[in-house]
């Protein structure tokens, strides 16, 4: 855990970004007067450089150099703005765990995951179906492979060798297929809002604001979180501290915690998410 003196050497260091070069940067008599995708506004000035050039709060993954025009096709060197808009949409995935108990199983995993793909604006990174029973497998993997390219979502079966008594450490089975970016937890037969993927890239490019964990509506569904975060708690497994000490508690525990000890809105409910 960081201690009061960690905290604050942390804070010394949060990153920022130097808008000096930006090919966005808005400028009058050589300083800096605004942002032409009005980023400073949202993630807030913390001060102009020598240069006359804003140094942001935090990081802006839209700060791209006049080398980067050069990399453009010609259809999206015509519109800068929105090229650069369509590079930070969020990548996210999708872990739904299958549930087996009766025969309607695989039709509810059907209607789940057509809520997937049919997410509009973004395509989901990648799904990832959870099991602990082989016989579904091979009707679960024709469904998958009628409702997704595999070049655009790369789909995968995980099967539990051993049923876990924790729901939860099911998501840590699927984590191997995981990339960077959210990923989102379901079961089969539960719907997944179709403007999913839209909310979040409009909350986190669109308002400037962070999105790290949203906590399950019920045991484990819903919960979204970011997947370098999951890896770095090492997930629902023990987590080894620089002081040899081992934190034994689950992810949600773990992010809850360290969300007391912060001011910002780290670890939310989709009430909030919903309201922003």
């Amino acid at each position: 855990m960081i201690n009061d003196d960690g905290a604050e050497e942390a804070q010394k260091v949060s990153p920022y970004t130097k808008c000096g070069g930006c090919v966005f940067s808005e400028t009058e008599n050589n300083e800096q007067i605004g942002c032409r995708l009005d980023r400073s506004t949202k993630i807030g000035v913390r001060d102009k450089d020598d240069d006359g050039f804003f140094l942001l709060d935090r990081v802006c993954n839209t700060y791209r150099p006049t080398e980067w025009l050069g990399d453009l096709s010609l259809a999206e060197s015509e519109d800068i703005m929105g090229t650069v808009r369509e590079e930070v949409r969020p990548s996210v995935g999708f872990f739904v765990l299958l549930k087996t108990e009766d025969e309607k199983d695989i039709s509810e995993l059907r209607a789940t995951l057509e809520d997937i793909k049919s997410q509009e604006l973004i395509t989901p990174s990648y799904v990832v179906v959870v099991t602990d029973k082989v016989e579904y497998n091979e009707e679960t993997l024709n469904i998958l492979n009628s409702m997704f390219d595999y070049k655009k979502t790369p789909y995968h079966i995980v099967q539990l060798q051993i049923t876990p008594d924790d729901t939860h450490k099911r998501i840590d089975q699927a984590f191997k297929h995981a990339r960077n970016g959210w990923a989102y937890v379901t079961s089969s037969g539960e719907s997944v809002p179709r403007d999913l993927l839209q909310k979040i890239d409009h909350r986190i490019n669109s308002e400037m604001k962070r999105l790290v964990v949203v906590k399950p509506y019920d045991e484990i569904n819903g919960l979204l979180f970011q997947t370098m975060l999951f890896k770095f708690l090492n997930g629902n497994k023990s987590k080894l501290h620089n002081d040899e000490i081992a934190d034994h508690r689950s992810f949600l525990e773990k992010v809850e915690e360290a969300s007391s000890r912060s001011d910002d809105d780290t670890f939310i409910t989709w009430e909030e998410f919903n309201a922003s």
